[in-house]
Order: C-alpha cells, then structure tokens, then sequence
C-alpha cells in the first residue's frame, strides 16, 4: 500500500507539471514582442474557426441525437465575457478553468 503522504506529493507534483505545461506558452507569448508579419497573420484567425473548435466540445450527436454539454456551456459562458472584457488570453484560461473546477465540485 501506497503512503498517504507520498500520494499527496506525487498528485501535487503531476498536476503542477501538467498545469505549468499548458500555461507556461500563454503567459511566454504575453511577453515576446511578435513581428507584424506574425501579427497580421493572427488578425486573420476567423471567428468560426474559434467556434468551430468551441462547438466540437460543447456539442455531440449520439444516435441521432445531438446532446449538449451544459456544464461546459456555463463554464465558457463567463470565460467569454471575461475574454471580451479583459482582452486577455491568460485571465480568459484562468476563468474557463476555474468555472469548469467550481462547477464540477458541485
């Protein structure tokens, strides 16, 4: 048997890694001054595109039926508005995990 401590640390450790890993690119791209080449490609980035990978989560057909997945609409719903508001990719994450964590705990 595994100690209690031990599994504590290492559940800590995995999931530090993991989140370091997904936001480390975010919040490095806020930083470097990217050329207007880069820039301009960027502006082109259509909106459907965004939607269309945020409607593939959202939303699934299972036998003829197209199913919703609502805890994941209210869990984007205010990371969108923040998005909006804020103007910023990092405060954006940071909501739509923290919305998707709270609504899962409850």
């Amino acid at each position: 048997m595994v100690n209690s401590s031990i599994f504590w640390w290492v559940l800590f450790g995995a999931g530090l890694i993991n989140w370091l890993i997904r936001i480390t690119p975010v919040l490095v791209a806020q930083w470097i001054k990217f050329p207007a080449g880069v820039i301009r490609f960027l502006h082109f980035v259509p909106l459907s595109m965004m939607s269309a990978i945020l409607l593939q989560n959202l939303v699934s057909v299972t036998q003829q039926r197209l199913v919703v997945d609502w805890l994941g609409v209210m869990a984007v719903l205010p990371a969108v508005i923040i998005g909006y508001w804020r103007n910023s990719l990092t405060w954006t994450v940071f909501v739509g995990v923290l919305m998707m964590m709270i609504l899962r705990l409850l």
